[in-house]
């Protein structure tokens, strides 16, 4: 009946030093997560990283102001040109007299069309700009 495994003293002895052993390493990774926790951490290659995706915001903000500008102007331009081409010419005249070397004077109303759509109002208006927040403010917030 007492011939198992566990009834050797030896045996028993070495389960509960085992155990021990499992026990302290289990405690020094406690200690070290805890004492990892409240260690200040180098935020220097974190802020680098920031200010260098910050200024690329920036810049890519400056380009869509740039680009936005840019579609108004080339939308303005052809839809002047478009009027220019599409517009029907009228017969409105005014006949100038054949005087002495004088030539006859025509005339031509161009029409103004309006688009229909209220997309050029849409263009016309700039998105707003949004500056990204500064490192300082961003760890502000992450403590709080």
């Amino acid at each position: 009946m007492g011939e198992g495994p566990e009834s050797k003293p030896g045996d028993v002895h070495a389960s509960r030093l085992k155990s021990l052993g499992t026990l302290v390493a289990a405690m020094a990774a406690l200690v070290a997560a805890i004492g990892s926790w409240f260690k200040p951490q180098d935020q220097s290659v974190n802020k680098a990283s920031y200010e260098a995706l910050s200024a690329s915001m920036k810049d890519l903000s400056d380009q869509v102001d740039k680009d936005h500008d840019e579609i108004v102007a080339l939308r303005g331009y052809t839809e002047g040109a478009l009027r220019m081409v599409s517009a029907p010419a009228s017969s409105v005249s005014a006949a100038g007299t054949k005087d002495a070397g004088q030539s006859t004077v025509t005339l031509h109303a161009v029409g103004v069309i309006e688009p229909a759509s209220s997309s050029r109002r849409a263009l016309d208006v700039r998105p707003p700009r949004s500056a990204p927040p500064s490192f300082q403010d961003v760890m502000q917030k992450a403590k709080n």
